[in-house]
């Protein structure tokens, strides 16, 4: 217990002083054990993942900036925006999301799609002979 603890300009404390609470007197009974199953299943489950998708990226990645798309496309949707999360994170994009993996998405969905696309920071995403590839920002 410090100081911080009292302080509600942080997300944290809000949620455990005002929104917690609210959300115990709303459902008339206490979730937080419930709450806290499933933050354990779910770290659980991220863990697995994690190992998964560093399995899946020696097959795809072929360089620090281009992914092979037939093996990217063979992967389950949750695989696949966890390689491309994982792949920009790697080259230095600031801050990927769920936007961004969905940009790159996009360049494969659908081949008669622009084959180009701007990401964060002045990079490019491009689509080529099979494969997706970073084009870093120019100077």
């Amino acid at each position: 217990d410090d100081e911080s603890n009292s302080d509600d300009a942080f997300l944290r404390n809000r949620l455990r002083r005002h929104a917690i609470p609210m959300l115990r007197d709303l459902l008339r009974r206490d979730f937080e054990p419930g709450l806290r199953r499933m933050a354990t299943v779910l770290r659980e489950e991220d863990q697995y993942l994690r190992t998964l998708t560093a399995m899946a990226m020696t097959s795809i990645v072929d360089d620090e900036k281009s992914l092979r798309l037939s093996p990217l496309r063979a992967l389950p949707l949750a695989l696949q925006r966890r390689v491309i999360r994982r792949w920009l994170r790697e080259a230095n994009i600031s801050s990927p999301g769920f936007r961004e993996v969905e940009t790159v998405r996009a360049l494969y969905r659908d081949p008669s799609s622009a084959a180009k696309a701007n990401l964060p920071g002045g990079w490019h995403v491009r689509r080529r002979a099979g494969k997706i590839f970073l084009e870093p920002p120019p100077g």
